[in-house]
């Protein structure tokens, strides 16, 4: 457990943005994966889907967090109450009629 805590704490470290810190990962990179802590092997692991992206976001000082945090606020506005709405899908009135009699998907 003293091992994965000091995993933990020096990854945070290079969370702000540095120039350096991508040598610094591929060296944190190495010494998780000669230890016998498999949740961190797993998680080096989903870095090697794009690198390229983890490096941007440990080097560089630009970051679309405040995108994001209006995203967020967005999807959290309560939409108004629709009882018209249903789960299946409702067919047009003006379809024509082999349109309407055919089974939903």
């Amino acid at each position: 457990m003293t091992a994965l805590t000091g995993f933990i704490n020096s990854f945070a470290a290079l969370l702000a943005p540095a120039a350096g810190n991508d040598n610094r990962l591929n060296s944190w990179i190495t010494e998780a994966k000669a230890t016998d802590l498999p949740h961190l092997h797993t998680f080096n692991r989903g870095f090697g889907l794009d690198r390229a992206a983890v490096n941007a976001a440990l080097t560089h000082p630009f970051h679309n967090g405040g995108t994001e945090g209006v995203n967020t606020k967005t999807k959290d506005v309560p939409r108004p109450a629709r009882p018209f709405e249903t789960s299946a899908p409702r067919a047009c009135p003006e379809a024509p009629q082999a349109a309407r009699d055919a089974p939903a998907r």
